[in-house]
C-alpha cells in the first residue's frame, strides 16, 4: 500500500491539471483507489474529504455506499461544510446519463410531433454527443472491458472464479498485485523507459475509430503499469475512455498527459515503500471481465480494475 506523498499529489495535478478531481484525484492512493471506485456525487465528496485528511470517523467506502443518500449526507455534512464541498442533490437527469461524466452538453430532444427528427446543436462550437456504444455495455452506454479483448480463442464461459484467481481450460489466471521496489527491475524506473502512446489522428466523432485506437492504447498502458509494479493502481477501460473524451473536449493532449503521469509515478516508486495489503475483493461473476490478450485478463469490479496474469 502506498504512503502519501506530496510529490505524487503535485505531480498528478500537473500531469492532469485539466481533468476534474473526481476523475483522477490528486494523489496516487486516491486517484487509483477511492476516486476510481466512487460512482456518485456523494461518494466523490467522501473521497475528497478523505483526501484532505478529514473524515476520520467515516466508515470505509464500501460500508458508506450501503447507506441511503440521506444518511450519507448526514455522515458527510460537518466535514463537507468545513471544506466547502457541495452535497446538494444534482438536478434530475435522464436515467441513461445520470451520474456520468460531463463529456459534452446533451442534445436538445424535441418532444413535439416529430420525435425522430434530428435536432440542431445550439451553437456551431458545441461538441457532438458521443455516439452509441459498439456493443451492449454496462450503464447504458459506457465502454466495457469486453471491447478491449484481442482474443476469442477461449470463451470466458469455460472459466470459473476461485479465491484469488480465475481458472480456465487453458490455465489459471492469478490476481496481479503491486510489487515492492526490490521486486521491480531498476531499469524500468529509469528515464529511458517511457509510456509512449501513439497519437490519435482519426475523426473523434467516429466511435469505431476512437475505440479501435483506445484498445491499442489501453493495452500499452496496462503493460507499462505492470512493468513498474503498479497492477493495483491501474484504471478501468471505461475511465480510460472518458479521460480521452474529456481531453478532446478540453483540447488537451491525451497521450502527453499519460506520458507525464507515468514519469511522475516512476519517480514516486523510487522514493516510496510499496507493497500489497489484504485480499482483493473478487467479482461474483465474469460479466464484466475480458481477456486483454492471452496472458492478461481484466475485470471491472465495482469501478475498480482487477488484473489477472496467466500462471
Amino acid at each position: 500500500m502506498y504512503k502519501k506523498s506530496i510529490t505524487t499529489k503535485t505531480a498528478l495535478m500537473v500531469a492532469f491539471a485539466s481533468l476534474p478531481v473526481w476523475m483522477l484525484g490528486t494523489g496516487m492512493a486516491y486517484s487509483y483507489d477511492c476516486f476510481n471506485r466512487a460512482t456518485t456525487k456523494l461518494e466523490r465528496a467522501y473521497c475528497e474529504i478523505k483526501k484532505e485528511g478529514y473524515g476520520r470517523s467515516l466508515p470505509a467506502l464500501e460500508d458508506f455506499k450501503k447507506n441511503s443518500n440521506v444518511v450519507q449526507r448526514l455522515l458527510l455534512k460537518r466535514d463537507a461544510a468545513t471544506l466547502g464541498i457541495d452535497l446538494s442533490e444534482p438536478k434530475k437527469q435522464n436515467p441513461t446519463t445520470a451520474e456520468q461524466p460531463a463529456l459534452s452538453k446533451p442534445r436538445e430532444v424535441k418532444t413535439a410531433e416529430k420525435p425522430t427528427q434530428p435536432t440542431r446543436q445550439q451553437s456551431g462550437t458545441q461538441k457532438p454527443t458521443p455516439p452509441a456504444p459498439l456493443t451492449p455495455t454496462r450503464e447504458g452506454g459506457t465502454p466495457s472491458h469486453r471491447e478491449v479483448s484481442t482474443t476469442s480463442n477461449h470463451p470466458l464461459s469455460a472459466c470459473r472464479i476461485e479465491r484469488q484467481s480465475i481458472s480456465c481450460l487453458e490455465g489459471r489466471y492469478s490476481v496481479a498485485r503491486n510489487k515492492r521496489n526490490r521486486d521491480v527491475s531498476q531499469a524500468v524506473l529509469r528515464p529511458e523507459n517511457r509510456l509512449t502512446l501513439s497519437r490519435f489522428s482519426g475523426d473523434p466523432s467516429d466511435e469505431t475509430v476512437v475505440r479501435t485506437y483506445l484498445r491499442d492504447a489501453y493495452l500499452t498502458y496496462i503493460q507499462k503499469m505492470l512493468d513498474i509494479g503498479l497492477a493495483e493502481s491501474t484504471m478501468t477501460y471505461r475511465k480510460f475512455y472518458y479521460i480521452f473524451r474529456y481531453a478532446k473536449e478540453q483540447d488537451t493532449n491525451f497521450t502527453e498527459r499519460f506520458e507525464q503521469m507515468y514519469e511522475h509515478l516512476k519517480k514516486d516508486k523510487l522514493t516510496m515503500a510499496s507493497g500489497t495489503k489484504g485480499r482483493i475483493e473478487m467479482p461474483k461473476d465474469l460479466e464484466y471481465c475480458a481477456r486483454l490478450n492471452d496472458a492478461i485478463m481484466l475485470c471491472d469490479h465495482d469501478n475498480r480494475n482487477i488484473i489477472f496474469l496467466k500462471e
